[in-house]
C-alpha cells in the first residue's frame, strides 16, 4: 500500500512538471529618453526572441502590460505574456545564439 501511494505521488509530480510552461524571469528599470525613471505607471512591453545574426530572424514575440514601482522597476515572466508571433516552446535554444529585443510603450500600450 505504501508503495502504491509513493508511486501515485511520483506520477502526480511528473504530471505537474510536464505541464510547466517555458518561462524565465525578466526584471528591468523603465527610463525615458532623458534617463528619468518612469515610476508607478502602467506600461506596455513587447519582447522578441531573435537569432543573434545579421538577419535577426524573429522566432517569438509576446506582449505584457506591467506596472512599475516607485523605483521604476518592473518584473515579468518571458513565455507568460500574450503571444504575437510564434510559440515559445518552438524556440530551439541549442540551434542558434539568440538575442532578446525589449520595447516599451510608456503610454501603457
Amino acid at each position: 500500500m505504501k508503495n502504491i501511494i509513493l508511486l501515485l505521488i511520483c506520477l502526480f509530480t511528473v504530471q505537474l512538471a510536464s505541464a510547466q510552461q517555458d518561462l524565465f524571469k525578466y526584471q528591468a528599470v523603465a527610463r525615458n529618453a532623458a534617463g528619468m525613471i518612469i515610476k508607478n505607471k502602467d506600461i506596455g512591453i513587447r519582447l522578441s526572441i531573435q537569432e543573434d545574426n545579421a538577419g535577426h530572424m524573429v522566432h517569438y514575440v509576446e506582449t505584457h502590460k506591467v506596472k512599475t514601482n516607485e523605483l521604476g522597476i518592473f518584473s515579468l515572466s518571458i513565455g507568460g505574456g500574450t503571444a504575437q508571433q510564434g510559440q515559445m516552446s518552438n524556440v530551439d535554444w541549442g540551434a542558434h545564439n539568440y538575442a532578446l529585443k525589449v520595447e516599451a510603450d510608456f503610454s501603457g500600450g
